[in-house]
């Protein structure tokens, strides 16, 4: 409907610009119509959808877990089958998420040094990286809700997704010569596979690079 175009239009451009606007017309505008009138939202899915995708890359611990929230009360519902469509996109905001939010370290001068530092944690102030270690519990959790939202929804072929998900992080980290993310890219696999119930390692990765 032209009303809720007008609404989007006013979240995306008007809010946007302001981190605590942004995160109050996710939690008390679009959360709230996501989980009860999906009817409304699905003609403009391909748009909701990149909103709640652009917020999960986001550095504010709360936008993110808002984010997804909404990813999952939009695709855990009567628009499940239409996930499909978006399998690959959530799988790569997992991975970002997960190695931004709990797998790095502390930003440089915040911790002992060492050990995996995303670039997005690098980059964070010291009262970010505190929102994200108090985050990090719900975080997880919301990372393996949707994990298994995509497990469910693309039911005999999440093996082959996988698959599919791991060859394209081996090509991307090889070429870039980050070998040190290795480990934490077949972690994250192994995340996934745990909140999915699989027994399978995640061996794809071990053996490249």
């Amino acid at each position: 409907s032209d009303q809720f175009d007008k609404f989007l239009y006013f979240g995306t451009v008007h809010c946007r610009t302001d981190q605590t606007a942004f995160l109050l017309f996710l939690e008390f505008g679009l959360l709230p119509l996501l989980s009860r009138e999906d009817w409304l939202v699905a003609p403009r899915l391909r748009k909701v959808t990149e909103v709640l995708l652009q917020a999960a890359e986001g550095v504010n611990a709360s936008e993110v877990l808002l984010a997804w929230h909404g990813l999952c009360l939009l695709f855990g519902g009567n628009l499940r089958s239409r996930a499909t469509l978006y399998l690959q996109d959530i799988l790569l905001r997992l991975a970002f998420g997960y190695l931004t939010f709990i797998a790095s370290g502390p930003p440089p001068g915040l911790g002992p040094p060492g050990g995996f530092v995303s670039p997005v944690v690098e980059s964070m102030t010291d009262v970010e990286w505190s929102l994200a270690e108090r985050s990090r519990p719900a975080l997880r959790q919301s990372f393996a809700l949707a994990a298994r939202l995509v497990a469910e929804t693309a039911e005999d072929k999440i093996d082959q997704l996988l698959s599919e998900f791991e060859g394209t992080l081996v090509s991307s980290t090889c070429s870039w010569r980050t070998k040190n993310l290795m480990p934490e890219l077949r972690q994250f696999v192994s995340f996934v596979r745990d909140a999915i119930g699989t027994e399978e390692e995640a061996a794809g990765l071990a053996s490249i690079c």
